[in-house]
């Protein structure tokens, strides 16, 4: 190659994450779209509650881990189980479809930190095959707005001592709520004071548009964990994080 560009993490990666959103991709567009984009994604989470109502559900997990992705549902169908019946029943109903990712969150249905930290505990206990991934932050702005960022970093060392390999920061799929305001301008006060206590390099960023995608990558590098990207900004992402995009184009940071 003749361009000298930042230096990108090869697959299986433990750091360069690109968790994608899918709302409903068809199952044969799927997969055509995993023949030509798998080595930019690392997670598929079916968003918000979709998981339990998607066609091909069981077909679309299946294909995703065929092409090496590891595959989540959102934290809203969780919070959903967990209101109405049982964690232990999610854990089942994943495991019946092929889901061995689990993300426990508190966006919707207020949890307080020491019981997400018990149940990540139990599913650790009774699951030994799942990865935890945890989320700090609210989807409501008026709940963000009362997290001072001492709770944002308790929360996140919380999780990751109790076992969860990442720890999702919210940002909702329309970029206005968790660490991001309704305006959809970012907490920079509260990010930088969790970057500089926790590192990032477990951290996943919701970073659902090309604005907070260029500037987490400016910011942080080109191997920053991203999330909540939608499928077809697969190679916006991916240019961004080369510096193949004005917004980055100047960005040495890996």
């Amino acid at each position: 190659m003749f361009l000298t560009l930042p230096e990108r993490q090869q697959k299986p990666r433990r750091h360069g994450i690109t968790a994608i959103m899918d709302l409903g991709l068809p199952l044969g567009y799927l997969e055509q779209y995993l023949k030509d984009y798998h080595q930019y994604i690392d997670i598929a989470k079916f968003g918000i509650g979709s998981a339990y109502i998607v066609p091909f559900l069981r077909e679309k997990v299946k294909l995703y881990k065929d092409f090496g992705i590891h595959v989540c549902f959102g934290g809203t169908l969780f919070e959903k189980f967990f209101y109405q019946s049982s964690v232990d029943s999610y854990c089942d109903y994943l495991s019946s479809q092929g889901v061995d990712w689990i993300e426990v969150s508190e966006g919707t249905v207020p949890i307080d930190i020491n019981h997400r930290i018990e149940i990540i505990a139990s599913i650790r206990e009774k699951y030994k095959n799942f990865t935890v991934l945890g989320e700090v932050g609210s989807k409501s702005p008026e709940t963000a707005n009362l997290m001072a960022a001492t709770q944002w970093i308790n929360e996140i060392n919380g999780l990751k001592d109790a076992g969860c390999s990442y720890v999702i920061i919210e940002a909702r799929a329309t970029g206005t709520g968790g660490i991001f305001r309704e305006d959809g301008t970012l907490r920079v006060d509260i990010f930088n004071a969790i970057i500089e206590s926790c590192g990032h390099k477990d951290l996943i960023v919701e970073a659902p548009t090309h604005k907070t995608q260029a500037y987490f990558i400016n910011r942080l590098g080109a191997n920053v964990n991203l999330g909540n990207i939608a499928p077809n900004d697969i190679m916006v992402v991916e240019s961004l994080r080369h510096g193949l995009r004005s917004e980055t184009f100047f960005n040495t940071l890996v």
